[in-house]
């Protein structure tokens, strides 16, 4: 009896991704991959550069040294 649909033959659905994906899809998916996190991290650290140039803009060098005396407040 087959109640007018057919019976699947056809394993590829079985398979996972993995196995699908053939060598040279997966050395491309890889290269995307790490040109990706490549990308991602030099923006994160042009941000963190230019954030630290602005939080530093308003500070000034300490003007005191080793073995001078200074108030230290524990407030934030």
């Amino acid at each position: 009896m087959h109640f007018d649909w057919q019976e699947r033959t056809d394993l590829d659905a079985c398979k996972t991704v993995r196995e699908k994906m053939s060598r040279e899809e997966a050395q491309l998916f890889a290269k995307r991959t790490h040109d990706a996190v490549k990308w991602a991290r030099n923006n994160l650290e042009k941000a963190q550069a230019t954030q630290a140039k602005s939080a530093n803009k308003h500070r000034r060098e300490p003007d005191f040294g080793p073995g001078d005396y200074v108030f230290i407040s524990r407030k934030g």
